[in-house]
C-alpha cells in the first residue's frame, strides 16, 4: 500500500496590400525588399484584441493581471488558451459544469472507487481556477479529469502514480500543463513520477502545502522541476498557512478563492489553500504556451518565476522567494523582462537620470529608446537614461527596448512630462468636489451614514462637517470619489486632514488605507496617537491625463474600535 496524500486545502495588415501566396512569399519579398520605397519587409503577423472579464467572481483573477494590488473588478488576457491541454490530477472533475462548457472530460480514475465523477468537489474547484469560464485564468483549455483522490479527498503515492502514467500515456503531441493540489510526506517515488511528467513535456504545477513549514519537506512540494506555488490573501499577506522555503518558486491568490464546485451544473465553493493557488499558475503557463506552444516546461517556470512581481509578498518565509504571480504582461519565454520606471516629471535644465533593468533572457543586453526629450539619451550598454533635457513634453510616450545576446527585443513604455521651471499647469487646481464635506455627503459615496456634522472628540478641523470612517474587520468603512487629473499636471498631490480615535495598543492592527484606482498608496495606523488633526500628503503624478478613483477605507478587528476622522481632503492638480 502506498503512502497517504491529501488535498492541499485550508489586426493582419499587408505589406501595401499585398498578400503574397506561401510558394511566392519568398521570391516576392527579395523583390519587395529591392524596392527604395520599402522601408521594412516582414511577416504578416496576426494581432488580437485583449478581452476583460468585468468583476471576476473571484478576486484572483482581478489580481494576476497588475503588478500592484490595485483590484479594478477586471481580468484581462489577450488568449482563452484554445490550444492547450490541462491535466487536473486531483478528485476528479464535474464535467456538466456550466463553467466548463463542454471543455472538461473524464480522463481516469485510479482510486477503485469506481465513481467517474467528482464526489469532493476540490478537483472541481481547481479546474474551475484553471479554465473556467467565469472563474478560469485560461478560459478555452480542454480540462481533462485525471481522479487520483477519493470522496474524501484521500489516496495513496500508488494512485497518484498511476494517475501521473495514465497522463503520460495518453498526452499527444500539443501543449499541456498538469496541476496537483495535494501532498503528503516526501517520497522520492512520487518525486520520480512528477520528473516523468514534466520530462515528456507537461509543464506541471504544484502546491507548497498548508503546515505553515517547510515546503522541502513534502512530496511533490520538494520536486524541483516542478512550479511549487505559496498561497496569498487579498492584501498581499503570505497566507497563515502557506508553507514557505526555498522548494516554494513563486505565491499565487490562495486564501479565499471562488470557483465551480460539484453536485450540479451552477455550484461554486469558497475556500483557502495552497490548492487554490497552484491552479492559478496553471493557468498562467497555459496562457504562454497558447502563444509560445513548443516552450519546455522549464523555460515556462523560468519565465514565469521571473516576470512575477518582486518585493510584493508581505512575510513571504524564511528562504522563500518574495514574487508574486502576473500575468498579461506581454514578456514571452525566453525573452528580457524589461523594468518600467513609471511615470516620470521633470523641470526642463534639471539632470535627468533613469536606470533600466532587465532580467530573463540572454545576458549582455543592448539598450535603446525613442521619444526621450531633447538633451538626454540612453547608454547602449548599461541602459541607463541621463542628461539634462532641454525639450518641453506633456504626457509623452518613450520607448525602451531590451536587445539580448540572441537578438531577442523587449520594450518597455512609458511616459515623461517635461516643463520649463516656474511653470504653471494651465488647468491646475483643487479638483475634488465638496472637499471639506460642507455640502453634506454631495459627490461622495461612502458604505455607511459617516459624513455628518460630529461634535466632541470627533469635530470637524474646520467647518461643521467630517467624514468619520471606521475601521472594523477586513470589511471596514469606505469613502470615495471620482476625479480626473489633467495630463499636463504632472506634480499633482492628495492632501487631506485626519484625526484617530481608537481603543488599540498596537499599530498593526486597525488602519486607514488610501487607495488610488484601488492600489495602496499611504497607510494611517490605528494605533499611533495623535494630538487633533495630522496632514499626509500622497503623490499623484503618476496618474496625470487620467480619470482616478480615491479610497479611504478602513480595516482592522472587531477586538477595539478605531475611527479616522477626515476633513479638508484635497486634490491639487500642478
Amino acid at each position: 500500500m502506498g503512502k497517504a496524500l491529501s488535498l492541499a486545502v485550508a489586426v493582419a495588415v499587408g505589406l501595401g496590400g499585398l498578400a503574397p501566396t506561401a510558394a511566392a512569399a519568398p521570391r516576392q519579398a527579395r523583390a519587395l525588399a529591392a524596392d527604395p520605397a520599402v522601408a521594412l519587409v516582414q511577416p504578416n503577423k496576426r494581432v488580437r484584441a485583449d478581452t476583460t472579464q468585468s468583476y471576476p467572481p473571484s478576486w484572483g483573477l482581478d489580481r494576476i493581471d497588475q503588478r500592484t494590488a490595485d483590484l479594478d473588478d477586471a481580468y484581462t488576457y489577450t488568449t482563452t488558451a484554445s490550444t492547450v491541454t490541462a491535466y487536473v490530477i486531483d478528485t476528479g472533475i464535474y464535467t456538466a459544469h456550466d463553467d466548463f462548457g463542454g471543455r472538461a472530460v473524464w480522463g481516469t480514475n485510479t482510486t477503485g472507487d469506481g465513481q467517474a465523477t467528482d464526489c469532493n468537489g476540490h478537483g472541481s474547484h481547481v479546474a474551475g481556477t484553471i479554465g473556467g469560464t467565469s472563474h478560469g485564468v485560461a478560459k478555452g483549455v480542454k480540462l481533462v479529469a485525471v481522479k487520483v483522490l477519493d470522496c474524501n479527498g484521500e489516496g495513496t503515492v500508488d494512485t497518484v502514480v498511476a494517475g501521473i502514467d495514465w497522463v503520460i500515456a495518453h498526452h499527444t503531441s500539443g501543449p499541456a500543463v498538469a496541476n496537483l493540489s495535494l501532498g503528503g510526506d516526501a517520497d522520492p517515488v512520487l518525486d520520480a513520477a512528477i520528473r516523468r511528467l514534466i520530462a515528456d513535456g507537461i509543464t506541471t504545477t504544484v502546491s507548497a502545502g498548508n503546515d505553515s513549514a517547510d515546503a522541502c519537506l513534502q512530496s511533490p512540494a520538494r520536486t524541483a522541476e516542478a512550479i511549487t506555488v505559496g498561497s496569498t490573501s487579498e492584501d498581499d499577506a503570505r497566507s497563515s498557512f502557506s508553507n514557505t522555503g526555498t522548494c516554494v518558486d513563486l505565491f499565487a491568490p490562495g486564501d479565499g478563492i471562488t470557483s465551480a464546485w460539484t453536485g450540479y451544473s451552477s455550484a461554486t465553493n469558497t475556500i483557502s489553500g495552497t490548492s487554490m493557488a497552484a491552479p492559478h499558475v496553471a493557468g498562467a503557463a497555459a496562457l504562454l504556451l497558447a502563444v509560445d506552444p513548443a516552450t519546455a516546461p522549464a523555460q515556462v517556470a523560468s519565465h514565469i518565476a521571473l516576470d512575477a512581481t518582486a518585493g510584493k509578498v508581505t512575510d513571504a518565509g524564511t528562504g522563500s522567494p518574495n514574487r508574486l504571480l502576473v500575468v498579461g504582461t506581454g514578456s514571452r519565454p525566453g525573452y528580457p523582462i524589461v523594468s518600467n520606471p513609471g511615470y516620470r516629471a521633470q523641470r526642463t535644465g534639471t539632470p535627468m537620470t533613469i536606470q533600466m533593468t532587465a532580467i530573463g533572457g540572454t545576458a549582455p543586453y543592448t539598450w535603446s529608446a525613442t521619444g526621450l526629450p531633447t538633451g538626454t539619451g540612453i547608454n547602449a550598454g548599461t541602459g541607463l537614461i541621463s542628461g539634462t533635457p532641454t525639450q518641453t513634453l506633456v504626457n509623452s510616450p518613450v520607448s525602451v527596448s531590451a536587445k539580448d545576446k540572441a537578438n531577442r527585443v523587449t520594450v518597455s513604455q512609458f511616459r515623461v512630462t517635461v516643463v520649463p521651471p516656474g511653470w504653471t499647469c494651465p488647468s491646475g487646481g483643487q479638483k475634488l468636489v465638496n472637499p471639506g464635506f460642507e455640502s453634506g455627503d454631495a459627490t461622495w459615496w461612502s458604505s455607511g451614514y459617516y459624513i455628518d456634522q460630529h461634535t466632541g472628540a470627533d469635530a470637524p478641523r474646520t467647518g461643521s462637517w467630517a467624514a468619520k470612517v471606521p475601521a472594523f474587520t477586513s470589511m471596514g468603512g469606505h469613502l470615495a470619489q471620482d476625479v480626473r487629473i489633467p495630463q499636463e499636471c504632472g506634480w499633482s498631490t492628495l492632501t487631506f486632514w485626519v484625526k484617530v480615535s481608537h481603543e488599540e495598543t498596537r499599530d498593526d492592527r486597525d488602519k486607514l488605507n488610501v487607495k488610488v484606482d484601488g492600489k495602496v498608496l499611504a497607510t494611517v495606523p490605528g494605533g499611533t496617537a495623535q494630538a487633533g488633526y495630522q496632514q499626509y500628503t500622497v503623490d499623484l503624478s503618476a496618474y496625470a491625463g487620467r480619470s482616478i478613483s480615491i479610497w479611504f477605507s478602513g480595516w482592522g478587528d472587531t477586538a477595539n474600535v478605531t475611527s479616522f476622522v477626515l476633513d479638508d481632503i484635497a486634490v491639487n492638480a500642478r
